[in-house]
């Protein structure tokens, strides 16, 4: 998506002219596919359905948003998805500022007003939950300036959805801000400044004796939508609970007066192999410690390569960074947050007695710590890792991914596509580990999702995959269309949009090649 978001400012002029064929119906393909959501109750996988889009479905989108970022407005009260305006290559706002600004917000607005508490509540089930009605209606708002060729794409992208929006796609991000538009102004007039939303995560800081007309407002408000409250993760918090178990997603650890994070650590790499250092000095140095984490680093060294901001901090680090003599002080570095990170795992799992919602956040700063300290661990100690996390239905996953690591057996994690899988095979590649040509029987939508993440990662080779049942009748069916001599524009594979991207094949040519799509179809 990067590569989109870099590409959308130059190319939204010329990709309107190359599909605005006049009269054209543009089927814009797109996959369906499962990814791990969490365990329920019953200790059973559930999944989210989520949409990808193909190439040419990418381009258009990407065009769609570089129009709104020109115009669009988001109230101070919203801290998710804003539309990056300035000319960084990315389409939205960087997601953890906003996190972090909001509870920066909430801290200050509590600080204000001592006596206040903060209610915190969850919308349920957000995208799946929106009606139809609500979606078409934010569509029509948003798109009334753009092009028909971006008209035609969010129209198709909403019809193919089951329910609600379509979660995957960036549009739907910034079609679920113009839903909530309404409610985010009515509620920041009922609570100036006191108001603060991230996503489907709301918070309102307001006096304690009043928590419960806050919460009869919010239901009200969201009613109007048809959506409702989670139950389970809307609690009242006061100004003390609320400070205890602050949500974060930076780990702090003081270093020789400085605070420093595992994102500081990587950008002092980066900087490292940047100034073209021996990279053998700081694999030695690694070695001495037992950190694994050279790989890694080493991989990431473009991607993490220091802003100018960052550069100043790295900079008030190290005043000398640079020389080769300080690869043993990046190595000090990395021990002392994994020394660090142990001993806030172990305050965070050992504390009973906390309410759900505050227990709840500090399991979700544990796993960021377990992630953390997976790549400043060897394979050999991770057993005590996964001792150190209670046997939980949200501590499961990281636990398999932990457990698939120590064994070497990448199928254990086949039922978990998406966040958990990534984290595998991040850490499989970052501890060194080759392709495995172990035998994985394919049986079910999920467990094919998770051995293409492991094939297209480099963990298994793809003789490695057997797909057996309906499963197997789907891939062969998808073989024998792509090596038919005759398709439809709905069977042109990825790879074929990706082809002509490549050779520059404008998308009228593309359309033109199927006779039954030359007719004019109404957009409206």
């Amino acid at each position: 998506m990067h590569v989109l978001a870099i590409q959308r400012r130059g190319m939204a002029a010329g990709l309107a002219s190359s599909v605005s064929r006049k009269g054209a119906a543009m089927p814009f393909a797109q996959r369906s596919f499962p990814m791990f959501k969490e365990y329920s109750g019953n200790a059973k996988p559930t999944y989210r359905q989520c949409t990808a889009l193909s190439p040419w479905g990418a381009l258009v989108e990407a065009s769609i948003l570089a129009r709104l970022a020109t115009f669009q407005t988001l109230a101070p009260s919203v801290y998710s998805y804003r539309l990056e305006t300035t000319a960084r290559p990315f389409i939205f706002d960087y997601f953890v500022r906003g996190f972090e600004r909001r509870v920066q917000d909430i801290g200050k607005a509590l600080r204000a007003n001592h006596d206040h508490v903060v209610v915190v509540a969850d919308i349920k089930n957000f995208y799946a939950s929106i009606p139809a009605r609500f979606v078409t209606g934010a569509a029509e708002r948003l798109l009334e300036s753009q092009a028909r060729h971006a008209q035609y794409f969010v129209r198709a992208l909403i019809e193919r959805s089951v329910r609600g929006l379509p979660v995957g796609p960036a549009v739907s991000h910034v079609m679920a801000n113009e839903i909530l538009r309404a409610v985010d102004e009515a509620l920041a007039a009922d609570y100036p400044g006191k108001y603060f939303r991230y996503v489907d995560d709301l918070a309102v800081v307001c006096p304690s004796g009043s928590t419960g007309d806050v919460l009869a407002t919010l239901r009200a408000r969201l009613g109007a939508l048809s959506l409702e409250l989670h139950p389970e993760k809307t609690a009242t918090l006061t100004s003390s609970e609320w400070f205890a178990a602050e949500p974060t997603l930076r780990d702090v650890v003081r270093w020789r007066e400085q605070d420093v994070t595992f994102a500081d650590l990587l950008h002092l790499g980066a900087t490292y192999f940047e100034n073209r250092n021996s990279p053998h000095e700081l694999a030695s140095a690694f070695g001495a410690q037992g950190l694994p984490l050279f790989e890694y680093m080493a991989a990431r060294r473009r991607s993490s390569r220091p802003r100018r901001g960052i550069r100043l901090r790295v900079a008030e680090l190290f005043a000398r960074f640079g020389r080769r003599s300080h690869a043993g002080e990046i190595a000090d570095v990395a021990i002392e947050l994994r020394r660090a990170y142990l001993e806030r795992l172990a305050s965070l799992t050992s504390a009973d007695g906390a309410r759900p919602l505050v227990a709840r956040w500090r399991m979700q700063h544990a796993l960021r710590l377990v992630g953390r300290l997976a790549l400043l661990m060897l394979p050999s100690e991770f057993p005590a890792l996964v001792e150190a996390l209670p046997d939980r239905n949200d501590t499961r996953p990281a636990r398999m991914v932990l457990g698939a690591l120590t064994t070497q057996r990448p199928g254990l994690l086949l039922p978990l596509p998406g966040a958990p899988m990534r984290q595998f095979c991040s850490l499989w590649s970052a501890h060194g580990r080759g392709k495995v040509d172990t035998k994985f029987s394919i049986r079910t939508p999920e467990y094919l999702e998770g051995a293409v993440e492991l094939v297209a990662r480099g963990v298994v080779t793809p003789g490695s995959i057997e797909a057996v049942g309906e499963i197997g009748m789907l891939r062969l069916a998808n073989a024998l269309i792509r090596t038919s001599a005759r398709r439809t524009i709905p069977d042109f594979s990825y790879e074929d949009e990706l082809e002509s991207l490549f050779l520059c094949v404008p998308l009228e040519q593309r359309f033109r090649q199927e006779r039954e799509y030359t007719e004019d179809e109404p957009i409206s």
